[in-house]
C-alpha cells in the first residue's frame, strides 16, 4: 500500500555469483547476472499509469540445490515485474511479473523429474475500480514440458501447450475462475 514511499535507481552486474548457506544445506550459482531496479515509463495495458517502479533480472545459468533433496538448473533466465504507485484509495496496487527461460531441469528427492523447454509466463493482479476487491490473471506457455514421479508411476508430456486463467471474485467464494 506505501509503494509510493520507494524510491529506487541502480543496476547490478556480475560475472559469478555464489551463495552458500550450510545451516539449511542451500547452494545458489548463478553466472552473467543483471539485475536493474527503478522507475520506467508504462508499456503495459494491464497497469494503466505513466510510471511503473520495475525490477529486471537476466541469468545465463541458476543452479540451486537444497538440502541434498532438490536441484534447480535454469538458463537464459529473464524476469522483470512492475507495480504502479498506489493511489490512497485502500485498493491493492497493481502487479504484473513476466518471467521466460530458455531450460529448466529439477528433481526432487531421488524419485521426480520435471524438465521443460521455452517457457513464458505471464501473471498480474489489480484491483477491479468498482470494489476493494482485486483481480488476477495467468498466461503459461512452454514447447515442451515433462514430468515423471518413478515411486507413483506418474508420467505427463506436453508439447507446445497453453495455460490460461482468470480469476474473479465471487460472489459466495473467494475466486471465481473464468477462461481455463
Amino acid at each position: 500500500k506505501n509503494l509510493n514511499r520507494i524510491w529506487l535507481d541502480g543496476i547490478f552486474n556480475t560475472s559469478k555469483l555464489e551463495i552458500q548457506i550450510p545451516q539449511i544445506k542451500l547452494n545458489i550459482f548463478a553466472s552473467a547476472t543483471e539485475a536493474s531496479v527503478g522507475y520506467k515509463k508504462n508499456q503495459s495495458d494491464f497497469i494503466q499509469t505513466e510510471d511503473v517502479l520495475s525490477t529486471i533480472v537476466n541469468l545465463d545459468t541458476l543452479k540451486v540445490e537444497y538440502d541434498n533433496s532438490i536441484s534447480l538448473n535454469l538458463s537464459k533466465l529473464k524476469l522483470r515485474s512492475n507495480t504502479a504507485l498506489n493511489s490512497g484509495d485502500n485498493q491493492s496496487a497493481p502487479i504484473t511479473a513476466h518471467v521466460s527461460c530458455q531450460k529448466l531441469q529439477t528433481q526432487i528427492n531421488a524419485n521426480r523429474w520435471l524438465a521443460a523447454e521455452g517457457i513464458k509466463m505471464s501473471a498480474g493482479t489489480k484491483s477491479i475500480k468498482t470494489t476493494p476487491k482485486t483481480e488476477a490473471a495467468c498466461i503459461i506457455k512452454t514447447d515442451r514440458f515433462q514430468y515423471l514421479d518413478t515411486k507413483e508411476q506418474n508420467a505427463v508430456s506436453l508439447n507446445n501447450s497453453e495455460f490460461i486463467a482468470e480469476l474473479h471474485p465471487g460472489e459466495n467464494t473467494k475466486w471465481d475462475i473464468k477462461g481455463l
